[in-house]
């Protein structure tokens, strides 16, 4: 039997009415509160009817060696009025106690409420404001990307992701804020017509909750996208990303209160913790490009080594190959295909490198299959391919010529200004295929290019 369990719960530190509420309800179902983290910790215990308070001390710092003499003569006043501290969450804190009829703990409404802004203006309003011009640059850096090149955006699910991601975070920010003051103004009317704190609805909670399940939902789906394109990269790196700074976040909370034990100064507090945090973080960043660039590649295929070059011992199979046109076998062959794109233009792409011994030179092939999901992709696709940076040496284009011996819609051929290369762009509704050889291809090859290659 499962004796002690960690949940994630939605609630801010001026929800005290719903704290107080969510306790209650766990005590009644067995499970009592024991400490606040990143995670909430409960301890099972017979069920029964618990009643919590809470009440905020203004000058409460996670930081501080021992609690200050404010705070000790709170914990005294509450303890002797029959309230058993049960936790401390930032400048929270949590009583209980299982007498039906306790004395309330906080009787002015007013002071309560210039309590709870304090507690706010010192830890929620920072985090979130900060976590706000995250969300804001993130989204502003994905706008920028979709506005200056549109393509780029849409040819990476990264981008899609991050994008989506931010706008929830976004959402959830701006809701958790606009939450905040319209119970503080609506609490201030109260207060001032002699009344208490008015009770926060739920709809917050509902909020944070569809945020976290929509978040979730986000990278699973980003997962088994990469899955299904084959890219372990960000299949790996992903999970470990989240978890590594979750490990970070219970580290640093763990470094405070080793430092709080042994009775280091608030000053001695904050800097170690900070050192240690700015180490982990920076440490973790770097192992990831590490994981990425040395441990999380898709293995190879074996290889041997000729003076001629490095080459397959068993070639994959590709849809169309050097040797499937020219009618030659090559004895040595080098073969690659991936995946890429995103799920609005998703892209494959073959490569093939073989050794002619009638020749003695290496011939090679190389496609790219473009499946724009939209009309203004499919323009923009071409536009982008036809786009020859200025920079360049020489001065490139694309001409038109006749698509009826691929079996295409249009055709183009990449040309210098006195030579024709062997590079085409073939297109089809739906589809563009950017195709590559290392000699002049014949009618019966562009045939077949074209028959294998249609959508």
């Amino acid at each position: 039997m499962i004796n002690v369990k960690y949940r994630l719960e939605p609630y801010q530190i001026y929800d005290y009415q719903g704290v107080e509420r969510h306790l209650a309800d766990m005590a009644a179902k067995g499970w009592r509160l024991e400490s606040i983290g990143l995670l909430w910790k409960y301890r099972r215990a017979a069920p029964a009817q618990v009643r919590y308070a809470v009440t905020y001390g203004q000058d409460i710092s996670q930081f501080d060696p021992a609690p200050s003499e404010a705070q000790e003569s709170l914990e005294e006043l509450c303890t002797s009025a029959g309230w058993e501290k049960t936790a401390e969450w930032g400048q929270m804190l949590i009583f209980s106690t299982e007498n039906p009829d306790p004395v309330p703990l906080e009787t002015d409404g007013a002071v309560l409420l210039d309590v709870i802004h304090r507690s706010v203006k010192g830890s929620f309003l920072p985090a979130h404001l900060l976590l706000l011009v995250v969300s804001l640059f993130g989204i502003a850096s994905s706008v920028n990307t979709l506005i200056r090149t549109p393509l780029r955006f849409f040819n990476s699910n990264v981008h899609l992701f991050s994008m989506s991601m931010y706008t929830i975070l976004l959402v959830l920010i701006l809701s958790y804020l606009g939450t905040y003051f319209l119970w503080r103004r609506r609490s201030l009317k109260s207060v001032a017509q002699g009344g208490g704190c008015v009770p926060l609805g739920s709809s917050y909670h509902r909020v944070g909750r569809g945020a976290v399940v929509l978040l979730t939902l986000l990278v699973l789906l980003f997962v088994l996208i990469e899955l299904r394109n084959s890219e372990l990269i960000y299949v790996i790196v992903l999970p470990l990303y989240i978890a590594a700074f979750f490990a970070l976040g219970l580290i640093v909370r763990g470094t405070n209160k080793l430092m709080k034990k042994r009775g280091a100064s608030k000053g001695t507090n904050m800097a170690v913790t900070l050192i240690v945090d700015c180490i982990l973080a920076f440490t973790i960043v770097l192992a990831m490009i590490f994981g990425v660039l040395h441990y999380t590649r898709t293995p190879g295929p074996e290889t041997y080594v000729t003076p001629d070059g490095v080459w397959d011992l068993n070639p994959i199979g590709l849809p169309l190959t050097a040797s499937d046109l020219t009618g030659e076998a090559y004895p040595h062959a080098r073969h690659t295909a991936s995946r890429g794109g995103s799920i609005f233009l998703p892209c494959r792409q073959y490569w093939d490198m073989s050794f002619s011994e009638k020749d003695q030179e290496i011939v090679d092939i190389a496609v790219e299959i473009w499946d724009p999901k939209f009309d203004w992709l499919y323009d923009a696709l071409l536009e982008d391919l036809f786009d020859v940076p200025n920079e360049q040496l020489f001065s490139f284009s694309y001409q038109k010529e006749d698509p009826a011996p691929w079996g295409a819609e249009q055709v183009w051929r990449k040309c210098t200004e006195r030579v024709e290369m062997d590079v085409w762009v073939l297109a089809w509704p739906g589809r563009v295929v950017c195709f590559s050889s290392t000699w002049e291809l014949d009618g019966a090859q562009k045939a077949l290019i074209g028959e294998t290659f249609a959508p």
